[in-house]
């Protein structure tokens, strides 16, 4: 399955992995690792299905799950 990361950090990055087996929070942690400065980063779902990124208390982006 794809998966959309939208503004990811500081700089917003904006980009799509393919994710062959099932999405793990280490898989999701070596995607957004790059664009992100924090040791304290975390993934919550919300109830739109989108899942936000946390860095400390701070939001640093969203992640969109792309069904094939």
């Amino acid at each position: 399955m794809k998966v959309k990361f939208i503004n990811i950090g500081s700089g917003n990055a904006n980009f799509i992995k393919e994710c062959k087996s099932k999405i793990t929070y280490e898989w999701l942690l070596k995607c957004v690792r790059p664009y992100l400065y924090s040791h304290n980063i975390d993934f919550e779902e919300a109830t739109d299905g989108k899942i936000i990124v946390f860095a400390g208390m701070q939001t640093v982006g969203e992640i969109e799950i792309i069904e094939n």
